[in-house]
This record gives C-alpha cells, structure tokens and sequence, in this order.
C-alpha cells in the first residue's frame, strides 16, 4: 500500500487529537511560522501542536528507488505559562522541557504505529517505512506574535516507490 500525503497529515492531526498534553493542533503554513507577527490562530490553546505537508524527495538507488518523505510537527507553549518576557529563563526552560517531553511521546507513538502491519484489518501505510534514526528535535521560539517555545521535530519516511506506470492514467 502507498503512503500518501494525507496519510501523513491524518496521523499527525491523529497524535494531536489524543494524546492528553496536547491541547490544540492544525496544519500551518511555513508562513506562520517565519512571520513573527502573526498569533496563533483564534480559538486555540497551548500545549499546540503544528504540523505541515511534507516535502518528498527520491533516494536510495535508481535501481531499488524510494522516497524520503521528510516530516515535521511542532510543539509549543504550556498552558497557564508565559513567555511573553524574552528574560525570563524559567518559564523558557519549563515550557521546553514540557514540549520536548511531549515530543518524545509522539515519537514512540509513531514507532509503535509503525511496527504494526495492518489496522482494521488493511494494511497500515506506515508499515516499517519509519526511519527510527532520522528524528531530529530543535528547540524553536520565540515565535508567532504569542512568543511561544517549544520544540520541531523532523522525520523520515522511505517507502518504496513502484516505478511501473499505471497504463489506465494515460491516454
């Protein structure tokens, strides 16, 4: 089974909806993130997680090709601490300790997923195409107009890719 850009997106808005430190979640823009006077969206709360579609890019050999899918979320804030002031180190080191944890979770979340070869009785995409040393955390904020922290964690996917073409899309 093919992994799928909505595949990805679905699992991630999946991780935000259940597990129990986060509070809100959607899919952002890269624009949101490098424009430092935009807010978090109205309407949602921190601990926010963001993710975005990811980027795809083939590897391995021409012979045996696959794709990187290259993902990444964010985690951000903690509810009831601020970081308004760009001074006050404890409130950084907490709300960064609180999100990294978290992003940690949601890493053994998608390793788990990973390891199990069929949900519901389908096929799971995600099936053994999870590059468990391609995680990456970096530290990230202040950002958006709310001055948040927190961490963006980046990730591989490297499923095979089927160089057969399908004779039925094509005229």
């Amino acid at each position: 089974m093919a992994l799928t850009h909505n595949d990805i997106i679905n699992k991630l808005a999946e991780i935000g909806e259940s597990h129990t430190g986060i509070k809100s979640h959607y899919k952002w823009n890269l624009a949101e993130f490098f424009d430092f006077s935009v807010a978090v969206r109205e309407g949602y709360n921190v601990t926010l997680m963001t993710y975005e579609s990811p980027t795809v890019v083939p590897s391995n050999e021409e012979s045996n090709l696959h794709l990187d899918w290259n993902c990444g979320f964010n985690i951000l804030g903690k509810e009831g601490v601020e970081t308004y002031e760009i001074d006050n180190q404890q409130a950084q080191n907490e709300v960064l300790n609180h999100c990294l944890e978290i992003g940690f979770e949601v890493m053994r979340k998608l390793i788990l997923d990973a390891s199990i070869p069929f949900v519901n009785n389908a096929p799971n995409p995600w099936y053994s195409v999870l590059k468990k040393l391609s995680f990456s955390f970096t530290k990230i904020g202040p950002v958006t107009a709310n001055n948040l922290y927190g961490y963006r964690c980046e990730f591989s996917l490297n499923p095979k890719f089927k160089t057969s073409v399908d004779i039925s899309k094509w005229k």
